[in-house]
């Protein structure tokens, strides 16, 4: 990052770097991972930070390592955090015998 003014650089200027932070790896809470035994669905509950978007993805087949949002919250699956823990609920995995869930944050 350079200073500047209106006649370009200026004399005080100075090169600074930054590194942005990175959230802290996003994990599923102690009992997180539940299914209703009334719907088959299954509900998903993880800590969250302020600042950071997160959103579950799903594999059914990990040999395809082709992963899915979990959607509801948005067409691509992302919820902001709020510092507090967020339950999703994934509503395809109804009938599903078997299902990988990875966490992911930005």
């Amino acid at each position: 990052m350079q200073s500047t003014n209106s006649s370009g650089a200026s004399a005080l200027a100075a090169w600074v770097s930054a590194t942005p932070a990175l959230p802290a790896a996003p994990t599923f809470l102690s009992g997180g991972i539940s299914v209703n035994p009334g719907t088959g669905a299954a509900a998903l509950t993880f800590g969250t930070q302020n600042g950071y978007a997160y959103r579950i993805v799903y594999n059914d087949d990990l040999l395809t390592n082709v992963w899915t949002a979990v959607t509801p919250p948005l067409p691509e699956g992302w919820t902001n955090g709020t510092g507090a823990a967020i339950t999703l609920t994934d509503t395809n995995s109804v009938g599903v015998t078997q299902r990988f869930y990875r966490l992911e944050a930005r």
